[in-house]
């Protein structure tokens, strides 16, 4: 999608010569929200995993002692 979204960036602002010199600046702009989408979802797998974690750790033990 994103490389999609580059590529159409690409020849929309290589078509119109006047525009070209923005090409680089939209080009940033985009990979700084696709970096930005990738650390939101990095940041919810640790969440994730720390919810599992602290599941084996406390949980599970927990109830095996207490059964």
């Amino acid at each position: 999608m994103t490389i999609g979204l580059l590529n159409l960036s690409h020849f929309l602002l290589t078509t119109k010569q006047k525009v070209v010199a923005v090409e680089p600046y939209i080009v940033e702009a985009m990979q700084m929200y696709t970096a930005h989408i990738s650390r939101e979802i990095r940041r919810k797998q640790m969440a994730e995993q720390l919810i599992l974690l602290t599941i084996v750790m406390y949980i599970i033990p927990y109830s095996i002692q207490i059964g």
